[in-house]
């Protein structure tokens, strides 16, 4: 317990920077901001076709500096305080429910079985 004292005390810390960040209006942003989300799409859908052995060992690493590829340049142009607010709403907002929506989809068809009784017609 003693060990995440520190990350406890940032986050408190931190918590009034993340509640008071300043709101960002997506409908002001330029289209060239998805382009980061197509390159990971296209990185998914190509890159195992493509080159196979480089994408297993790597698909992290390429998936991080797509998402680098993004929010370094959002935190540059909106500000640190906005990026940091956006990136803490996606997460909590929008990814941790969308796992767990997957997990649940995923533990529940896992669940399920077919039982089929074949008989053959002798003739």
């Amino acid at each position: 317990m003693t060990r995440f004292r520190p990350l406890l005390l940032a986050c408190l810390l931190l918590a009034p920077l993340w509640a008071g960040a300043a709101e960002l209006d997506a409908s002001r942003m330029s289209p060239l901001w998805g382009v980061p989300f197509a390159g990971i799409l296209l990185s998914i859908a190509l890159c195992p076709l493509l080159t196979p052995w480089f994408w297993h060992h790597h698909f992290g690493k390429i998936a991080a500096a797509w998402a680098l590829a993004f929010l370094l340049p959002f935190a540059v142009v909106y500000g640190p305080s906005v990026a940091g607010s956006s990136l803490v709403h996606v997460m909590l907002g929008e990814y941790i429910p969308f796992v767990i929506l997957l997990t649940a989809l995923f533990t529940v068809s896992g669940a399920s079985t077919f039982a089929a009784t074949c008989t053959a017609a002798r003739g």
